[in-house]
């Protein structure tokens, strides 16, 4: 979702850099008393920050509806494999988390 984010949302002026996905990373470990990551965030963080930042940016814009829009369009044309353990996979929704059927649900105490 995050590469067709940064895509669909550049086209209409709305980006974050990498840099301030960098920066957004370590703000967010340093204020939850983590370590912060050593010579930075690997790509792959840093692109789950810039849709994190994208997210936020995009919901503040006045061409918000527009880039929800055209991000259904994209997402209803991906090809996604989504491991199990995160869920199933719908355009609409995304990765939505399910409920294995070995896993049972508890006992309601008499």
């Amino acid at each position: 979702m995050a590469p067709t984010m940064i895509q669909v949302s550049s086209r209409y002026g709305v980006s974050v850099s990498a840099d301030e996905a960098q920066d957004f990373l370590i703000g967010e470990a340093a204020s939850s008393g983590q370590q912060v990551a050593e010579g930075g965030y690997d790509a792959g963080t840093v692109t789950v920050g810039r849709y994190l930042l994208l997210d936020s940016a995009v919901r503040s814009s006045t061409e918000g509806p527009a880039i929800g829009a055209d991000l259904q369009e994209e997402f209803a044309g991906l090809n996604v494999e989504l491991s199990p353990r995160y869920g199933e996979w719908t355009p609409d929704a995304g990765p939505t988390p399910v409920q294995p059927e070995w896993i049972l649900n508890p006992v309601e105490s008499a």
